[in-house]
């Protein structure tokens, strides 16, 4: 199944949302070619994630509390304060 990527959601906090743990992170790169754990993921972005059947019985606990209570995970520090700004690098 594909989800939507929220504003501010890194690697990190798309696995914890849809599988319950951050081990899960890896899954996520296995599932969506060319992802890497540097990639900002973008709103709206669509990601592949599998079924949580598979994953241990405490990770569905968590998975099942979240969209139970409507949650989602967010580590934007950005989001946080109420910024909002490109990221630009300057290669030197």
């Amino acid at each position: 199944m594909n989800i939507k990527v929220q504003k501010g959601q890194g690697i990190f906090d798309v696995a914890l949302q849809n599988y319950g743990s951050l081990e899960y992170a890896y899954q996520l790169l296995r599932l969506n070619n060319g992802l890497t754990f540097d990639t900002l993921l973008t709103p709206l972005q669509s990601l592949k994630v599998d079924d949580i059947k598979f994953v241990a019985v405490k990770e569905k606990k968590i998975v099942n509390f979240i969209n139970e209570n409507n949650l989602k995970y967010n580590n934007s520090i950005d989001l946080l304060l109420g910024l909002e700004y490109e990221l630009q690098f300057e290669l030197g």
